[in-house]
């Protein structure tokens, strides 16, 4: 007899992992329900995504613009202080590269020590803003 309540032990338990199976192919189901549905909201927002695409691609392309007449007016500033250089070289290596991926160099060269530090302390800053405040420290030179 205890060999009969074991059979039927393992019974119950293989009907257990048959509810399991059932229960996770309604999961499955359902996942994969909600997930036709997703894309299809994904779908639908790819048009609205395009228009604000195209907006956001126009005022990236202003903001290129504006960050290039930058580069080219600094240039004409007479004087600017090394703490100023060290400011607009940060933010133009993150403009244009991204976060700072360079070995640390020696602390024997000062000068590329100085550029590595600044640049790496704006690790993380998105592109835009960093040409929006290179900008910015270009306006505020040409008014001394």
């Amino acid at each position: 007899m205890s060999t009969n309540n074991t059979n039927t032990n393992n019974m119950s338990t293989n009907n257990t992992n048959t509810n399991n199976m059932s229960t996770n192919n309604t999961s499955t189901n359902n996942t994969n329900t909600n997930n036709m549905s997703t894309n299809n909201t994904s779908t639908n927002n790819t048009s609205t995504n395009n228009t604000s695409t195209n907006n956001m691609s126009t005022n990236n392309d202003k903001l290129i613009a504006k960050f290039n007449k930058a580069i080219e007016l600094v240039k004409t500033v007479e004087s600017v202080s090394n703490e100023n250089k060290l400011y607009l070289y940060a933010h133009y290596k993150q403009a244009n590269n991204g976060d700072n991926n360079l070995p640390k160099p020696s602390m024997f060269n000062m000068v590329d020590s100085a550029k590595w530090k600044g640049w790496n302390e704006i690790s993380g800053m998105e592109k835009e803003e960093a040409m929006k405040l290179y900008i910015n420290k270009v306006k505020e030179l040409l008014r001394i």
